[in-house]
């Protein structure tokens, strides 16, 4: 049942990229979504690009290891750098009308063709190994329910290649919100019956054990630096990440670019509060449970068949949106900073010839 559920899930994604290929008429309609998002699916797509397996996975695996707060960390530090992005940079970046965050370099400091050439060589390779990671936790996933590693790696690179390939920043934003929809309902869901079974457990009722939870301080003894090393980096960061900068220039208007980074980032760390009720009240229920083992735990001895499916869905989700908002910021890098403003500098990207084949 988990696997069919799991399994319709990717083939909607894929369906959703067919649907909107029709709206790709230019290298802009590509990249940037043609400069059209509101602010429904400008917050859902820079929720989604931070939703990613680091938040919910690692958060209850902090969690179950050092308390709830110690999970909400890695949310804070992203969706903290959403906030401050959309209060501090994100009305003046999309003013500027661009394509990727060297654009405002080079127009502040001077276009070089050497510095671009430096950071399509540099950013590719990073942005590479992060999707990995992305694929690697989709991997993981596959494995809750019962499919090997491989496979569940091959099959959410393929679903995440074509509909991004097919849709572009439009199959992009709507897969986007079409998953944070499901992670909004899925992990406060399980949080919930965890917090049920972490209290049924202990004979107390559930507003007693989760005070308890959250009487732990929110940076435990000798835990600083790592605190340190999940916020600081990811709060100055997002705002020349290639994946927020082009979300940025995807919204229609400077007020949509700022108030849906603001709202992204405060459902990233509402996400990342209740994954980190899973850990922490995981580790309560099973003293024994590894750290890493205790959200799938959860979902396999708490939920129905079909509500596992769901959960697993959003599990998936989570390393999806943030790995089909890496490929889009891969096609910008190649077609804006190498083969634009190295090859073609003085061409617009969009009368180049052959740019969104090659974007694709």
């Amino acid at each position: 049942m988990q696997t069919a559920i799991v399994g319709a899930y990717l083939a909607a994604m894929v369906l959703v990229g067919l649907a909107l290929r029709s709206r790709i008429e230019s290298v802009s309609d590509f990249l940037i979504a043609g400069r059209r998002l509101g602010l429904l699916l400008t917050t859902a797509t820079f929720a989604g690009i931070q939703l990613g397996a680091g938040v919910i996975l690692g958060g209850a695996e902090l969690a179950a290891q050092h308390g709830v707060w110690a999970g909400t960390w890695p949310g804070i530090g992203v969706g903290g750098g959403l906030i401050l992005a959309g209060f501090v940079a994100a009305k003046r970046l999309r003013r500027q009308g661009a394509y990727v965050p060297m654009d405002f370099f080079g127009e502040r400091y001077r276009e070089n063709r050497g510095v671009r050439l430096w950071a399509w060589l540099s950013n590719i390779p990073s942005l590479l190994g992060v999707l990995g990671v992305q694929f690697m936790a989709a991997g993981a996933v596959a494995e809750m329910f019962g499919v090997s590693f491989e496979t569940g790696v091959w099959a959410a690179g393929g679903v995440v290649l074509a509909y991004s390939m097919l849709g572009g920043m439009w199959g992009a934003v709507v897969t986007d919100l079409v998953q944070v929809a499901i992670i909004v309902v899925a992990i406060p869901g399980l949080a919930f019956v965890s917090s049920q079974a972490l209290a049924i457990d202990g004979g107390v009722t559930v507003t007693s054990r989760v005070g308890e939870l959250l009487a732990v301080p929110f940076v435990p003894e000798g835990m600083a630096s790592v605190a340190v090393f999940n916020i600081l980096p990811f709060l100055l960061m997002v705002s020349v990440s290639y994946d927020a900068y082009l979300r940025f220039q995807s919204a229609k208007s400077g007020e949509a670019a700022k108030w849906g980074a603001v709202y992204g980032g405060l459902i990233v760390i509402a996400i990342s509060f209740c994954a980190a009720v899973v850990g922490a009240a995981g580790r309560g229920v099973d003293p024994a449970v590894d750290a890493t083992s205790v959200l799938p735990q959860m979902i396999q001895s708490l939920l129905s068949p079909v509500l596992g499916g769901i959960v697993l869905a959003a599990l998936l989700a989570a390393a999806m949106s943030t790995a089909n908002s890496l490929v889009i910021s891969i096609a910008g890098s190649c077609s804006r900073d190498f083969y634009n403003m190295v090859l073609h500098r003085d061409a617009d990207l969009d009368d180049l010839p052959f740019v969104k084949p090659l974007s694709r």
